[in-house]
Parts: structure tokens; sequence; C-alpha cells
């Protein structure tokens, strides 16, 4: 009866391991051929190297340059905890032998290495014994490269050398015992030839091998960002994972000509293929990236100009009664965005002379029949005031004090901006991507920031009318937003609500002092803004940029993240998502270059367009 239990137990132990065997079996190379300097199996080349000694004193992050070597190569560490005690008396009897050993002739080399062994061994003791470490560590480490051929393998390991040996670590091949070294590799916790690769280690020693400072980016799903040079994998991030990030908002610094502009646009296309149909981009355009790509995938590109039909009427209201988020009066929200499109006009506007312009908009919007309890949903973009009503009504003794504003206004209703602002709204945002496109507005420095705040507080007031359906928000050269600290702090408070209403902003611009410069009172509006920035791209920037960085404390740079920033390489940076940055470059695919840029496309290509 006995046997027969025993037969069933070892039947059923069979049946349990089966499946466990069967794909050890499948992922087990067909045959293995072991050399005295490396392994051949499965039509693959493997050598493992054995880590046999470790530097004296190391700083953080000191095996970074390893961990982020480019090439096939595994590194396997084994952290063996031993009693304090048990260690005490191995150290001690290490000790006496290092003494007796140094008594006896010895050669200068042979004697500096028992030398060091010795003050090794009486620095673990001292740690042991009076800063009561209960637990050392034996600690073991492998190296294991593969490549398709011997020869590529032998490259690889003569490369791998260099890097080692800045690392200070020292380590030799596993001659006549691959087979051995290559089983402490895999995954299944099985230390070999422990003898070669032994060093007592305490705690904080031990916790320096963990690849804490691993360059690595990569989600289960998202857009490709770029390739990591550390590493040479992709960089790929999911920025609609609310779980792993708050909000979505980036921030793109570089100086002119080191790729901004074209890394928004191939964020752009990427996005627009992965969202969903009913997702909505809105682009601000001052160099006239984006109208090519925005053309070519059927979006709508609207050009602002003074030769232009289209107007987008500063005092026009976008509001529905569905959108809760309003506190207080709609009217009154309209009322501070219109004082600052004013004082874009005419800066040196006084505290007393922005009080009696509050005073002639409540005016001006009560010829039309507008009061603090009006509702606008579906109201006509013909039953608003202009500007030009606005210049007459100025006209009378009762606003003679803005006589100065009104002498400038005049500029925006008769003279050569009253086309792009004075009229009834006639832009159709009916498209799902909507590029407004200002380019032509570089010649008058004057009229252009002010026409881009006027895009973005009607952008802003269409992107509010929903909080359902996804939003991106592109905005390049977003200095001309900084000049103002009024027209600042309504870019901050876009960047810091825009999440609210299932949308991010991607801004760009050229130097951080643009937003660092940038004062409201005692708040710092641009230090704010690249604070509420989850991920920000720092591509090439000048040494000057590196120190306002570094001045106002913004993100703290390692020598080597600024050496790479100041060589200002197109399309090279570093890019930061929370706790995490990486060395990258920008990508882009044959298509994505053609859309963007037929020449370069050509030309690399060898192709007509």
């Amino acid at each position: 009866m006995s046997l027969f239990k025993k037969q069933k137990e070892q039947n059923e132990l069979e049946q349990y391991l089966e499946p466990a065997v069967l794909l050890k079996n499948k992922l087990a190379p067909g045959w293995m051929e072991e050399h005295r300097n490396h392994l051949v199996f499965g039509g693959n080349y493997a050598r493992t190297l054995l880590v046999v000694d470790y530097p004296n004193s190391v700083r953080g992050n000191w095996l970074s340059r390893l961990y982020r070597f480019s090439g096939n190569m595994n590194i396997s560490t084994h952290l063996v905890p031993v009693p304090s005690d048990k260690m005490v008396r191995h150290l001690n009897q290490s000790i006496e032998e290092y003494q007796v050993r140094l008594n006896q002739p010895l050669s200068p080399v042979r004697r500096k290495e028992t030398e060091r062994k010795q003050r090794s061994a009486e620095k673990m003791l001292e740690v042991l014994l009076h800063h009561n470490h209960k637990t050392i560590f034996l600690v073991h480490t492998y190296i294991h490269l593969q490549a398709a051929s011997l020869e590529e393998l032998d490259r690889l390991t003569e490369r791998l050398q260099s890097v080692i040996w800045k690392t200070g670590l020292s380590v030799v091949p596993a001659r006549d015992n691959m087979l051995e070294a290559f089983r402490s590799v895999l995954p299944i916790s099985d230390v070999r030839l422990p003898h070669y690769t032994h060093q007592n280690m305490h705690t904080s020693a031990a916790s320096s091998m963990l690849p804490f400072d691993e360059s690595e980016l990569f989600m289960k799903s998202g857009i490709i960002m770029g390739h990591n040079l550390h590493t040479d994998n992709v960089v790929l991030v999911d920025m609609n994972d609310k779980k792993a990030f708050p909000s979505r908002n980036m921030l793109i610094l570089g100086t002119t000509g080191m790729g901004k502009s074209f890394f928004m646009q191939k964020h752009l296309l990427r996005q627009w293929v992965l969202e969903s149909a009913d997702t909505r981009f809105f682009i601000l355009d001052p160099e006239r990236e984006f109208a090519r790509v925005v053309s070519q995938i059927g979006g709508q590109v609207i050009r602002i100009s003074n030769n232009t039909e289209h107007i987008i009427n500063p005092f026009h209201i976008l509001h529905d009664a569905t959108d809760d988020d309003m506190q207080g009066s709609v009217l009154f929200l309209k009322m501070q965005r219109l004082k600052i499109f004013c004082k874009l006009i005419y800066p040196d506007m006084t505290i007393l002379e922005s009080a009696l312009l509050e005073r002639a908009l409540f005016a001006v919007y009560a010829q039309y029949g507008i009061t603090e309890e009006t509702v606008f949903a579906g109201r006509d973009a013909h039953l608003f005031p202009t500007l030009g009503d606005l210049y007459q009504l100025l006209e009378g003794l009762a606003y003679a004090q803005l006589a100065s504003f009104r002498d400038i206004l005049r500029m925006y209703t008769e003279g050569t901006n009253s086309k792009l602002f004075n009229g009834v709204t006639n832009v159709n945002l009916h498209n799902s991507v909507i590029c407004f496109d200002i380019k032509d507005l570089q010649q008058d420095g004057d009229s252009q920031p002010v026409a881009m705040f006027n895009i973005l507080s009607f952008l802003w007031e269409e992107i509010t009318r929903d909080r359902v359906h996804g939003k991106k928000l592109y905005v390049d050269e977003a200095h001309l937003l900084m000049g103002s600290a009024k027209s600042a702090m309504f870019l901050l408070d876009v960047y810091k609500r825009i999440r609210k209403y299932e949308g991010e902003a991607i801004v760009a611009s050229q130097q951080p002092i643009d937003f660092l410069g940038t004062v409201e009172g005692s708040h710092n509006v641009g230090k704010a803004i690249l604070n509420n920035s989850i991920s920000m791209l720092l591509l090439g920037l000048q040494d000057n940029d590196i120190r306002d960085l570094k001045q106002h404390d913004v993100l703290r740079l390692s020598e080597e993240e600024e050496h790479i920033i100041s060589r200002r390489r197109q399309g090279e940076g570093i890019y930061v998502v929370g706790h995490h940055r990486v060395f990258m470059k920008v990508d882009v695919t044959p298509e994505e270059l053609r859309l963007i840029d037929p020449q370069q496309y050509a030309e690399r290509y060898k192709e007509v367009t």
C-alpha cells in the first residue's frame, strides 16, 4: 500500500512539473559547444567575464557607464547574506593569514596586493565591530556578452574593456569555465565559481551595485519620443497614463536650429495617428513651421495677417451654459483678458487708466445688451461689440484720460492692424486640426504678440467648452507671450488648468531666460511654467542658458548632461519625464520626414518630391 502511494505521488509530481520541463526544453538551445574562451549555442557566440576585484572607494552612480553600455550585454549580481558573527571569525582568520604572508619574502607586486587585502579586511572588521552592521554580503558579479559571430564577440569585448577600466573594476574571462560562468548569469540564482568572484561588502557598499541610475524610459504603450543614445533603445512614453503622470504638459527649450519645431511636428503627427477621432489639435505657429504638415493631413490653416480676411474679435465670448468651471460672471472673466489685450497694445497704462478702461469695456458691452446675467450659448458672432465700438466710445469727455490709449487704438481700428482685430469673428473651428499661422506679422513686432495672445484667449474659450474629448495645444515660440507679465500669467493659467479639460499643452521657446526673466510682483511666472511641466526636452543651449537653469534652481543637471546640451548637436538633448531622464536623439520615419521637410527627404532618400 505504501509503495502504491509513493508511486502515485511520483506520478502526480511528474504531471505537475511536466509543463515547466516542456517550457524549459523549448527555451533551451538545441546544442551547446564549450570552448576555452567562449560558448557556441543556437547559432550565437557568448562570453562571460568574472568581476574579481572592485575599486577601494566609489561615488554615487559609479557603475552608470557600465549600465549604459550599448551592446548585447547582461550583468548578473548575486548578493549572498552572511551573519556578522561568522564574518567576524572569517575576517579575523584572514587578517592573521595576511600578517604571516607579509613576514615572508614576497615580490613587490605580491606584497602590495597582500597589504591592500589586509587593509580591506581590517576596514570591514572595523565596520562590523563598531557600526553595528548585522549583515554582510558576499557579492558575486558576472558580465555576459553575446554576438552573432566570434569576430563580433571579440569586438564587443574590446569595447567593453575600455568602459570597465574607467569604472575601476577588474575582470577576467572565465577561461576553461565558460559553461559554469554561463550558469551563473541565468535567472536561477545559482552562483558558480564563487572562489573567483566573491567580495565582502556591507549594506552601503552592496547597495551601490544596484542599477538605480539605469537610463531607460520604456513604457508599455504610448508614442516614441526618440532614440536613447545611452542604451540604444527607443524612448516610449504614454502621457495618457493618468496614474503615472498627474498632467501631460511639455516644455521644449533649445537655441535656433536645434530642432524644437521639428520635434513638435513629429510629435503632432504621432499623436494625430494614435489619438481618437474626437481629439482636437490647436497650433499657434509664429514661424509657419506647421502649415505644410497640417494641410497635408487634412487640417485647416488659418493665416492671420494684415492682408487676410480672417478676424478673431477680442470681444467675442465663447461659452456654453453647461460649463460649470466658470466661477462668477463669464463677462468678468472676459474683462480680465480684454484688459490684458489692451495693455499689450499700450504697455504704459497706469492703474487709473486701467480702472477707467474697465468702465468703458462694460459700457461698450452694454450697448449690445450684454451684462453679467447674459447667457452666451448659441449667441451669434454679430451680436458682440468690436474694437471700433470701443474706439468711438472713448471719444467722449468722460474718457479724456484715455486719449493716449485711444490714439494707439486707432492703429487697430482704422490703421494697418484693423483687418486683424476690428470686425466680427469669422474663423471656422470645425476641423479637428487647426493651425493659426501668424508669420506674416513678424515685420510688425508690436502686433505679433497681441495677435498671439488674442488667438490663445479665443482657443482657451473653445477648449473649456468641453470636458470629455481630448485636446492638444501646441504653442511654438512662446517667448512672444512672455514679454508681458500679464500675458505670461495667462499662459501659466492655461498651462495649469488644461488637464481639467482632457488637454495637454506642448510649449517651445529658444532660451530659459525667456521664461525665468518674467516676474509678476514676487511671483516668477516663468519658473512656475517650468515647474508645471511634467516633461521637458532640453536641446542644444548656450553656456549662459545652462547657467540660468542652475541659477534659478529649475533643473539640476550633471556634468555629463551639461556637456551634452552645450555641444549643441541638432536633435540631441536631455529628455526629462518626472524623475526619469535620458540622453535622447529625436527620431523620424521616412514618411514623417517627407511631410515635414520634403527637401531633406529628397536629399536623404535620393528621390524627387
